[in-house]
């Protein structure tokens, strides 16, 4: 089993819904580890997801399509080499 280390931005309306908290949920469901922040950009996410490839995979395909009061309009994945230690998933600020 491969690590898997990618960096993705969520656009849509992501900020003041929730979505970092429901990202944190999930990720932790499926044994993800890294992060998720809002950017500086009102219509922003990104996060770090550390993990097994076929879970990350299934983790980003489900936050495409998350709560009814959140929309997602666009992903953009990028595969990463990160020398950070991930032990946890968090919400950065």
């Amino acid at each position: 089993m491969k690590d898997y280390c990618v960096h993705v931005n969520f656009l849509g309306r992501v900020q003041g819904v929730g979505f970092r908290y429901l990202v944190l949920k999930k990720a932790n469901s499926f044994g993800i580890k890294g992060w998720v922040r809002n950017s500086w950009k009102n219509d922003l996410v990104e996060a770090v997801f550390f993990g097994e490839e076929k879970k990350v995979k299934e983790l980003i395909e489900e936050l495409k399509h998350p709560a009814y009061w959140v929309r997602v309009d666009n992903v953009a994945i990028e595969e990463i080499v990160s020398s950070e230690k991930f032990t946890e998933f968090q919400v950065r600020y």
